[in-house]
């Protein structure tokens, strides 16, 4: 008698190729439909800060020169030893952050863009809008912070020799009331 011993080795290297291509087609779709990350400091995609940075920094540079930015501290608030602002505010308060920008007398015609989130992660990112109140001061609106640090990042482009970028660090607490 003649023993019909079958081997399956042969299939099991095929199925294991064509598992391996499937794979890496399956890797390539899912890649493609993630975003492109973004460099929230300087409000654009990490490859062109990376290839634009000296024109960043030399743009930023120009506006350190030339203007300063101040704010306003709003009620309930105070700097911790670390220099962030801390905000104490009562529950369901709203705050308003106050910027002046001195020597600007055309600071209506920039373009300021505001960008609210915490800071090791965008779940919570929030656009926000500058409201101007005249032609060297504007402020923005912070409504209903949950307990916790953020981050708040503004970038002011007064031309396109000046553009400055800047960032507050704020940590709030609810009190009982």
């Amino acid at each position: 008698m003649q023993s019909k011993n079958k081997t399956f080795w042969p299939y099991g290297i095929l199925i294991s190729i064509f598992a391996i291509v499937c794979a890496c087609i399956a890797t390539i779709i899912f890649s493609t439909n993630y975003p492109v990350y973004e460099d929230e400091f300087y409000f654009d995609k990490y490859q062109n800060v990376k290839y634009n940075y000296e024109e960043i920094e030399k743009k930023q540079e120009n506006f350190s020169k030339n203007y300063t930015l101040s704010y306003e501290n709003p009620k309930y608030s105070f700097k911790d030893k670390k220099d962030r602002l801390v905000f104490m505010p009562e529950n369901n308060m709203n705050f308003k952050l106050l910027c002046l920008v001195n020597k600007c007398t055309n600071l209506k015609q920039a373009k300021i863009t505001a960008l609210l989130t915490r800071p090791h992660t965008s779940d919570e990112n929030a656009n926000l809008q500058a409201v101007f109140i005249d032609d060297n001061s504007f402020y923005v609106e912070l409504k209903d912070l949950s307990k916790g640090r953020w981050q708040l990042k503004l970038k002011i482009e007064l031309d396109d020799d000046n553009v400055g970028f800047f960032n507050f660090d704020l940590n709030t607490q609810k009190t009982d009331v």
